[in-house]
């Protein structure tokens, strides 16, 4: 993987068969199947943090869709060790790729740049 690409959607648009930001009316439209997981959480900070709220959360990711990450209006920042802890459990079958193609933020999101910037982090580092 470039390690210049700015946001989790342009490594996708590059390295994945899922649309990138723009072709995202196909995927409304039912062309890739779309799962909204909705991380009720105050804090995103640690990997403590996304060890806990996985378990929540566990029942509602679909591996067969994109599942769309929405953090709370409250969630300012978001660190790639909530997305360590979060995913740990997921680490056990899938590489960090292939989570990047599972797993997109919500881009209505109030804490999205925050979200992408710390999913790539991650992706990067895993």
């Amino acid at each position: 993987m470039r390690k210049d690409k700015d946001t989790v959607m342009e490594y996708i648009a590059e390295n994945s068969s899922i649309p990138a930001k723009e072709s995202l009316p196909d995927v409304r439209e039912g062309a890739i199947p779309v799962n909204r997981v909705s991380l009720d959480t105050n804090i995103a900070i640690s990997r403590a943090d996304g060890e806990e709220i996985y378990p929540k959360v566990e029942g509602q990711i679909d591996d067969e869709s994109l599942n769309i990450l929405s953090f709370p209006a409250e969630i300012e920042r978001v660190s790639s060790s909530f997305f360590a802890g979060f995913f740990k459990e997921l680490r056990r079958c899938y590489s960090p790729g292939q989570l990047a193609e599972l797993f997109h933020i919500d881009p209505d999101t109030h804490c999205r740049e925050s979200a992408e910037k710390a999913l790539l982090r991650y992706i990067h580092t895993a």
